[in-house]
């Protein structure tokens, strides 16, 4: 596992196998009509997070982010 999160990111599951972490996984983009601020909904690892972008001179910025939900175990 050392050896291979040289290369990527790999973590241990709470069930002793373990996963690949390409984080974060976007699973929606929300934009507004004029195409000027984003909300990105994403997973990273096991917690759900959100991002809200601005479009600031031609390129987005990100205002805040939090994490959303987390598994209960």
């Amino acid at each position: 596992m050392t050896f291979l999160n040289q290369l990527t990111c790999l973590y241990a599951r709470h069930w002793g196998n373990w996963q690949i972490s390409i984080d974060p996984q976007v699973f929606s983009i929300v934009l507004n009509r004029d195409y000027s601020q984003a909300a990105v909904h994403s997973r990273i690892v096991n917690r759900g997070a959100e991002a809200h972008f601005v479009r600031i001179d031609n390129e987005w910025k990100m205002i805040d982010a939090k994490l959303t939900w987390i598994p209960r175990c």
